[in-house]
């Protein structure tokens, strides 16, 4: 399998340089419907901070606190986070670059990846065209 056809999120960045709070807002929107009650959290190992994702049926919300027992855990550096968030960077090449880890509930992550893919993005948009 190439490269290219590993799965890439839609464009969560507005500006270079963004704070991550402000793209993980953005995240949070798109993953509304969802449905999901769990806690994803974003550790950063370059500046040690973290921020986490509330997921409730009724929508997600960003708490830039460090939540005990996240149901997902996801560490990586600011600079691989923008890549991915750019849709530049595949969060499975991510992975297999040894990059990104996850540590919990992994089928949540795969939800999650593939809410905010180019190709669900991209399959709203037909539907809602046709």
């Amino acid at each position: 399998m190439s490269t290219e056809s590993y799965v890439h999120l839609r464009k969560l960045t507005a500006r270079e340089n963004e704070p991550i709070e402000d793209i993980l807002q953005r995240g949070a929107e798109h993953l509304c419907g969802l449905g999901e009650k769990a806690t994803v959290q974003f550790r950063f190992k370059d500046s040690g901070s973290s921020y986490s994702i509330l997921l409730t049926p009724s929508g997600a919300f960003v708490h830039p606190k460090h939540i005990k027992k996240p149901t997902l855990v996801v560490i990586t550096n600011s600079k691989e986070f923008y890549q991915m968030a750019e849709g530049s960077y595949s969060p499975l090449q991510a992975y297999f670059d040894g990059k990104m880890r996850i540590l919990g509930n992994v089928e949540l992550g795969r939800q999650i990846i593939k809410h905010l893919s180019k190709r669900y993005e991209q399959s709203i948009y037909e539907s809602a065209v046709i």
